[in-house]
């Protein structure tokens, strides 16, 4: 009872974290490795803290189908041998192999609602809470964690993301001085285009991490960390280009500013420069999180952050092992290309 009550908690947290329906027309989920919609016609419920989902979002994919009597009032529900006849008035559940359940079933808004604990237990799913607070359906089929379903969703870069369209990727990468080398060299060996970006200080404490990666070929850009404000950014930025200037005798506009909030993009990219957030960050890597898993997976234009540092090096290798799709998808970056956004 206690860890029923304390799933019920969570999944009423998970609804509550989602964006309000006058700010979005659909609530989103996930069905083993695949988002799921549910339109503010027909959301998701909780009542007497158990969570209600539309029947016809998740029987069909449970590989169940339904039968309703209007005049005894019952919603049978089908699967393989498994037959579940509710009782709608009482909340009495019959079950083919003669066991009586209780299982409340109601119709709303031209919509039957089924207790989403209890119908997962009986046709063989589980539910799970992402760190979001997006619930998750898995029946055995996924082939993906709930952490690197976190990462796909954490690299959305809008609520309802489209998967069809561009799928770029592009390989942004952090040019700590000492790690240079070994990120040009996982690039340079299978021939796949990257962007390393410097700050002042990386340049003033080694010169010739610039200089090896503008004689790569490689993309060079200007990198803020995050919570600069706008103007020490671009004072920092104008003296990054200066360092550039004397080192390579050349310059970049590009800039990498991961988590700036819109603001703050507009004030830099009034300023003259083409500002990048990265929406894939390969820190995200662990025992139970793949990059390649996670990358094989997201369908959309993905700006890929590596940290620049010796683990960062390592995480750049398996990604671009792991994932065979990755030299295909993976583009340079360059002022002519439109900078990833959250938003757009």
């Amino acid at each position: 009872m206690k860890m029923r009550r304390l799933l019920a908690v969570l999944l009423v947290v998970g609804l509550a974290v989602m964006p309000s329906f006058a700010e979005e027309s659909v609530w989103r989920m996930w069905f083993n490795d695949d988002a799921l919609y549910l339109s503010n016609e027909r959301p998701a419920i909780v009542e007497d803290m158990v969570l209600y989902l539309p029947a016809d979002a998740v029987l069909s994919r449970l590989g169940a189908t339904y039968v309703y009597d209007a005049d005894s009032e019952t919603y049978t529900v089908f699967k393989d041998d498994l037959i579940l006849a509710f009782n709608m008035q009482t909340g009495q559940v019959i079950t083919s192999d003669e066991r009586f359940l209780f299982a409340h079933v109601f119709y709303r808004n031209k919509v039957f609602y089924l207790p989403a604990e209890f119908i997962l237990k009986e046709l063989g799913g589980q539910l799970s809470t992402l760190p979001s607070g997006s619930l998750r359906i898995t029946t055995g089929r996924q082939r993906l964690s709930d952490g690197e379903i976190a990462a796909v969703e954490a690299s959305m870069t809008s609520y309802q993301q489209s998967e069809t369209g561009a799928n770029t990727m592009y390989l942004l990468i952090r040019a700590l001085p000492k790690q240079v080398t070994n990120h040009l060299r996982q690039l340079s060996t299978r021939d796949i285009p990257g962007a390393f970006f410097f700050s002042a200080s990386d340049i003033t404490a080694n010169p010739d991490a610039l200089r090896e990666v503008y004689v790569a070929g490689q993309t060079i850009g200007l990198y803020i960390p995050s919570g600069t404000s706008s103007a020490a950014a671009i004072d920092a930025l104008v003296r990054t280009q200066d360092l550039m200037e004397r080192v390579i005798k050349t310059s970049s506009c590009l800039v990498l500013a991961p988590g700036g909030s819109a603001a703050f993009y507009k004030e830099l990219t009034n300023a003259g420069f083409i500002v990048w957030d990265a929406n894939f960050d390969t820190a995200v890597e662990s025992g139970s999180v793949s990059l390649a898993s996670v990358a094989g997976r997201i369908l959309w234009k993905s700006a890929v952050y590596f940290d620049g540092t010796s683990a960062s090096a390592g995480r750049l290798s398996r990604l671009l092992d792991g994932y065979s799709g990755a030299k295909s998808r993976i583009a340079a970056v360059t002022e002519g290309v439109k900078p990833l956004r959250y938003g757009g």
